[in-house]
């Protein structure tokens, strides 16, 4: 996370921090659970001035790890995903399912081709492999699948746990889209006097290969001024 968030500061004091026309991104590898939905929630505040002088959130680059450990309560854009689970006509996810649903995500961490084991890939990050347990449950498998597939999201060869991964991601994407005013091609005005406007962009991706850590999703936005 950038400096604007050391030594544990609020979204209070994050909205309070920046001084006028500054510019700020934030960057975290691996911001573990439920830390990624605290993080674009704390930069919420820093958002709702953009388009007026002040400071601006030009970016941000955040790599998700450790789904397991997300919470209903504090999920980015569960509003969003909770939209997107009721328009394909599949199951109404609610908190019950949702802990199914992260629950399940930790079948990405086994080994391809794997009995379960100890619940971790090989390669690194194994501090950032949440084991699967027998608490997973089953069942339910075919509706995740086909919300995945309508959503058009990339799962690779872990299956059920790499689209439960993509989900709980896929909500904070339209989070960021939606909330933080990151929405794909946005032109706004710069609000600083000088004419400029800003085009943005988001976008969900695999920024190395699962052979380098199965923790591979990156949230990536950005505001360029023109």
């Amino acid at each position: 996370l950038p400096a604007l968030f050391a030594g544990g500061a609020g979204a209070a004091d994050a909205a309070a921090a920046p001084t006028p026309d500054e510019e700020v991104v934030a960057v975290a590898k691996h911001l573990c659970g439920a830390g990624t939905d605290l993080a674009l929630r704390a930069l919420a505040p820093l958002c709702r001035v953009v388009g007026t002088a002040g400071v601006r959130v030009a970016g941000l680059a955040l790599a998700t790890c450790c789904h397991g450990l997300c919470t209903w309560d504090e999920l980015a854009g569960r509003d969003h995903l909770v939209a997107a689970f009721g328009e394909t006509g599949g199951t109404a996810l609610g908190r019950r399912e949702f802990g199914l649903l992260r629950k399940w995500s930790a079948g990405a961490c086994l080994p391809v081709g794997g009995d379960g084991g100890d619940g971790v890939a090989a390669g690194g990050d194994r501090d950032h492999n949440v084991a699967a347990s027998s608490e997973n449950g089953g069942g339910g498998g075919s509706g995740i699948t086909a919300i995945a597939a309508a959503l058009g999201l990339r799962c690779g060869p872990r299956g059920l746990g790499r689209m439960c991964q993509r989900l709980i991601d896929y909500g904070r994407l339209q989070y960021v889209e939606k909330t933080l005013g990151f929405g794909p091609n946005k032109e706004e005005g710069g609000g600083r006097g000088d004419g400029s406007k800003t085009r943005s962009s988001v976008e969900l991706l695999h920024y190395v290969s699962e052979d380098v850590t199965v923790q591979n999703a990156l949230l990536i936005a950005c505001k360029k001024r023109q």
